[in-house]
């Protein structure tokens, strides 16, 4: 649980400015200062990408820790680089839109990280792989499903969102293939 507790706030480390970048969402169409007031989906949506991307920054953490091989933890620094970047993207885009994000991790994405957390070496690598494996599917899946709205500025922020997904999609793939010799189950 301590191990949580640190990822945990390494998460919010990562993340600068993100609980400050968000406003609160207003009715109106514009707001004085410009920027347009953003849907429901628009705040689920982007809510439900804030968390995952916390999630992949603590996961990645721990990948830094706890792999046994260095191409798990070059998969997890990319992890904390690239969900870093994607975070403060979408605070930027979510402070555009008047969208309040999630500021720290939910209690089910706790949940999902702490057996992880109690691995190492090549036990942790395996799991962890294939739990990017799974994640990183799922994620793909319902960007691209997002992605057929209507909204062209939402559609856009996705589509780059969806491209690096499925970067990391395809590269977790390979290793886990490498660490189980065999191909690995997007979904069970």
């Amino acid at each position: 649980m301590r191990n949580l507790a640190i990822v945990a706030g390494l998460v919010l480390l990562a993340a600068p400015g993100l609980a400050g970048a968000a406003s609160t969402h207003k009715s109106t169409a514009k707001s004085e200062s410009g920027a347009t007031a953003a849907s429901a989906q628009q705040k689920d949506i982007l809510s439900n990408l804030a968390r995952d991307n916390m999630k992949e920054i603590a996961l990645g953490q721990l990948a830094i820790q706890r792999a046994a091989s260095d191409d798990v933890r070059d998969f997890g620094q990319r992890m904390v680089n690239d969900h870093s970047q994607m975070l403060v993207k979408l605070a930027t885009y979510a402070r555009n839109h008047q969208i309040k994000l999630p500021a720290m991790l939910e209690q089910k994405d706790r949940q999902e990280i702490e057996p992880l957390a109690k691995l190492s070496g090549e036990q942790f690598d395996r799991q962890y792989m294939q739990a990017m494996v799974q994640g990183h599917s799922k994620d793909v899946q319902a960007l691209d499903q997002h992605m057929q709205g209507s909204d062209q500025d939402l559609n856009g922020f996705l589509k780059d969102t969806a491209d690096t997904v499925r970067s990391h999609l395809d590269q977790a793939k390979q290793i886990a293939s490498a660490k189980t010799g065999a191909a690995p189950r997007a979904n069970r």
